[in-house]
């Protein structure tokens, strides 16, 4: 399979080479080069190409020609990521980044943030992305600016912001699973140049793919989004801008199907059933609002932004995943451990930097950060026989952490080529548990360092090293504490642009020390049901190379590239894990896609594209086999997917529809080892073949 993504690959090789020979026309404009994106994750204003980091950016014209609406819809394509639906698969999937990455009942790995707030852990992460401007995705630890569970990078998302002239958008699909979505935003000045309104809302409805065998849909999703932005420009060197969101989740538990000393065994070998008799259900409400002020004082940008944000989550589930029945025990219907929960979450933060003037060659940052989070979990088990319940009282659990740090960046240009720049950040953290008497307190210190090189005005080279943490505590589900987590990483890169920005070629290679990794497996709970615990599996050596490759080699015509060698081995630590790779580290992951915008005349345009992905084949842990007690490697094949999508536009309407896994391929979305159920292990499957259309207004 790696022969044939070499063949494509030098195909479009052949295909970019012949920009040398073919000159640009003048009067082509913008349709003969790459979109330029300005990012903001470094926190200042920087051509993409200009920045000494990894970084994979989306403007709002990808999202919408792509169909973007999820965090998975962009990290196919992009190197070095991937996404994980899994084990509470309705909102809270895996988001890995270079191996790093962790499923529900840590911290997270990734920060996410929208419009410069940082969203808080257990803020959901699959729900619908609507009304984007931009998306930014920054490989690499970014600690020095963001502070803690930011090991693997940060996501930063940018909203469309309130306008001085009135806009609106409205989009509506349908597709399979009888799945809708509708969402709207509409924008402009409550007071000329001074008082600006932005208010976006989006629904999403789906019955799911998948059904138990007791005959209930299991994945079924709806959803219910609304953003508001109030921006007050005060004066010319003051903005205030007010956030206020609302999200309403009622999703279906993502239950799994067993399986029993088989990797390749997919939900269509299980009668396409998943192991459970009940569908679940994952409930969720956010409230959220932040406040945001902008001033200019002259020798530096002064940000403040204040958050708050309150969650109440519900979970239900059948407890034994079908573990009972598929023992063979003759029971009556509905036998089986039920587990529900109750939590309830609430976050406040605070953040305050200066930023100076960019033009300057002496440049610098400074900030301070605090933040505070209470969570209230009720898990309750419930045994059932038939229809008599054997109830057990709940386990109450209090949990509060706090976190505060400063931090601050110099950068000095040695010359007009070479560029110098370094980060430091304090942090300290303090987590609480109500059923233990000592809290838990960590300081770190995370630096990083970068060396940028601008060899030409369009070739850059760097260098980098920095340090991340994710920051430790008490596991929801057990109470048991667990480690913060380190890295350490080495990075080197070359940025290019080619034939006037026709071609642009980046690629960048790492090295990482991961000391107490966390990870999350089936364990058996105090209450006897199996659930999700956090674990420290020790230490584990990643290494890998990632490479992008975006062109127009003729009007209208883009192509990209990407591909991912990645290698990791524990070292130290659970012996289900050591000697093996990581989780969710795919050796050797690729994509191709090409697109074509046919000018059909009168404002009429008809843009085509299509992707390929290549996952290669992925280590999921170890399983004990009972009776031999041997261990055995649980893996994933490799497989690929390819995706197709239209789109018709006229003035201000547009016409689209996709096709998702277009050959339907076969293929498992995770293999979770269950070290606690004799060796089970739970395979969650990935979506089958699917399509959408979709019609949009803009005015």
């Amino acid at each position: 399979m790696k022969s044939m993504v070499l063949n494509g690959a030098s195909a479009m090789a052949l295909a970019l080479a012949g920009l040398a020979a073919t000159p640009a026309n003048a009067n082509d404009g913008q349709a003969f080069a790459l979109e330029e994106i300005v990012v903001t994750a470094t926190r200042r204003a920087l051509n993409l190409q200009e920045v000494p980091q990894s970084i994979t950016a989306f403007s709002a014209r990808q999202i919408e020609v792509q169909g973007i609406t999820e965090i998975a819809d962009f990290a196919i394509v992009t190197p070095g990521i991937t996404v994980v639906q899994g084990f509470f698969g309705g909102d809270t999937p895996a988001i890995v980044f270079r191996g790093l990455g962790a499923l529900a009942g840590a911290a997270p790995s990734v920060g996410l943030l929208v419009d410069g707030v940082n969203l808080p852990a257990g803020e959901p992460l699959r729900n619908r992305m609507f009304d984007l401007e931009r998306i930014e995705v920054v490989k690499g630890p970014q600690a020095a600016l963001y502070g803690r569970d930011t090991i693997g990078g940060v996501i930063n998302v940018i909203t469309r912001q309130p306008t001085n002239e009135l806009e609106g958008r409205f989009n509506a699909s349908y597709g399979s699973a009888d799945t809708y979505t509708v969402d709207g935003a509409i924008s402009g000045p409550l007071v000329e140049d001074r008082l600006l309104a932005r208010i976006s809302a989006s629904h999403l409805k789906s019955d799911g793919f998948f059904r138990n065998f007791g005959g209930f849909r299991q994945d079924y999703r709806e959803e219910s989004s609304f953003r508001g932005q109030l921006k007050w420009l005060a004066s010319e060197d003051v903005s205030i801008t007010l956030y206020s969101g609302y999200l309403d989740v009622h999703n279906g538990y993502n239950a799994a199907f067993f399986n029993f000393d088989s990797d390749d065994r997919y939900i269509q070998d299980n009668d396409n059933l998943l192991d459970s008799e009940e569908p679940g259900f994952n409930k969720r409400t956010n409230w959220d609002t932040a406040l945001k002020v902008e001033a200019d004082l002259g020798f530096a940008e002064m940000t403040s932004i204040t958050q708050y944000q309150k969650i109440r989550g519900k979970l239900a589930l059948d407890g034994d995943f079908g573990l009972i029945r598929l023992g063979g025990m003759e029971l009556p219907p509905f036998t089986g451990l039920k587990v529900n929960s109750d939590l309830k979450t609430r976050d406040f933060s605070q953040d305050m930097r200066l930023v100076s003037p960019t033009e300057h060659s002496f440049r610098w940052i400074a900030g301070a950060f605090f933040a505070s989070q209470r969570r209230d979990l009720e898990l309750g088990t419930d045994l059932f026989i038939g229809d008599f319940l054997v109830p057990t009282p709940p386990v109450v659990s209090e949990f509060k952490d706090t976190n505060w740090s400063i931090y601050g960046q110099l950068e000095y240009d040695l010359t007009d080529a070479l560029t110098v720049s370094g980060a430091l950040r304090y942090s300290e953290d303090k987590h609480h548990h109500s059923d233990v008497p000592n809290a838990l307190k960590e300081d770190v210190i995370t630096p990083q360092v970068i060396v940028k090189y601008q060899v030409t005005s369009d070739l850059m080279m760097f260098g980098s090293y920095a340090q991340g943490y994710r920051s430790g505590g008490f596991d929801v589900n057990t109470g048991h504490p667990y480690l913060s987590e380190k890295t350490k990483n080495w990075e080197v890169g070359v940025k290019s642009a080619w034939f006037d920005n026709r071609l642009t070629a980046n690629v960048s290679a790492y090295h990482i020390s991961y000391t107490d990794q966390q990870i999350t497996t089936i364990v058996t709970l105090p209450s006897g049901a199996l659930g999700g615990g956090t674990a420290n599996v020790g230490d584990t050596r990643l290494k890998g190379v990632e490479v992008e490759v975006n062109a127009v080699p003729a009007r209208n015509l883009t192509l990209s590239a990407t591909a991912t060698f990645a290698d990791s081995n524990v070292r130290t630590g659970e012996d289900a894990f050591v000697g093996y790779p990581l989780p969710y580290n795919i050796p050797f992951k690729s994509s191709l896609a090409g697109q074509y915008v046919f000018d059909l005349g009168d404002e009429l345009q008809l843009m085509t594209r299509g992707e390929w992905v290549y996952f290669d084949g992925q280590h999921w842990g170890t399983s004990i086999s009972p009776g031999t007690g041997l261990r055995r490697v649980l893996e994933q094949s490799a497989y690929s997917r390819v995706n197709l999508r239209a789109m018709l536009t006229f003035q201000g309407f547009t016409l689209a529809g996709d096709v998702q896994n277009l050959f339907n391929t076969k293929y498992n979305d995770q293999l979770y080892p269950d070290l606690a159920a004799g060796g089970w292990h739970a395979t969650y499957p990935g979506l089958p073949r699917r399509y959408t259309v979709e019609l949009g207004v803009r005015f």
